[in-house]
């Protein structure tokens, strides 16, 4: 079946639309994405719209990397991809698409455009202190969102023991204590 870029004949609810609706047409054909690929080169070349040439990049084993800090570009070797923000299956297919993080041999670097359809692959080099800072910021998070939650629970648990409402106990215990910044992070396992 051939597939066709256009608008949908019948509604999400399953209704024809009460507007003209257009057959098939040559000019709407699309065609499946190329999944570029890592591994040795292989480009495909196909008939675009009025004739000319499109560049399909189905393997790729070498890729344009631009370098912020020295403003240079250099052609780099394609090891693996790292992270893909389409689909996490594109990871361990190590398939290419635009936004994906690969790594090269100068480091870690981001696709800046779409290897299926240009025939080259470009990517920008990610600072290594940029990483870091995300992993402290996650890891923070991630420590004083347990500490929260646990001290949260085990204040619950002692103020139902002395009958009063929990939303006000839970409420005047995250207010004094852990906004005051009486709460230690080595007291939360003890608890």
């Amino acid at each position: 079946m051939v597939i066709i870029q256009s608008k949908s004949k019948r509604k999400p609810s399953g209704a024809r639309y009460k507007t003209k609706i257009i057959k098939k047409r040559q000019h709407l054909i699309g065609r499946m994405p190329a999944m570029t690929k890592v591994g040795k080169i292989k480009v495909q070349k196909i008939r675009a719209r009025s004739n000319s040439r499109k560049l399909r990049l189905l393997n790729v084993e070498k890729v344009n990397v631009y370098d912020p800090k020295s403003k240079k570009i250099t052609v780099e070797t394609l090891k693996t991809v790292v992270d893909s923000p389409s689909d996490k299956n594109f990871i361990r297919r190590n398939i290419l698409t635009k936004g994906t993080i690969i790594s090269t041999s100068k480091g870690n670097a981001r696709v800046t455009n779409r290897p299926g359809q240009d025939g080259i692959v470009s990517a920008v080099l990610i600072w290594k202190f940029i990483f870091i800072i995300i992993l402290i910021l996650h890891t923070t998070y991630l420590l004083y969102s347990k500490i929260i939650f646990n001290y949260y629970i085990y204040y619950n648990k002692l103020m139902r023991s002395h009958r009063l409402p929990a939303s006000l106990s839970s409420e005047l215990f995250v207010t004094k204590y852990i906004f005051s910044g009486t709460l230690d992070a080595d007291s939360i396992w003890y608890i």
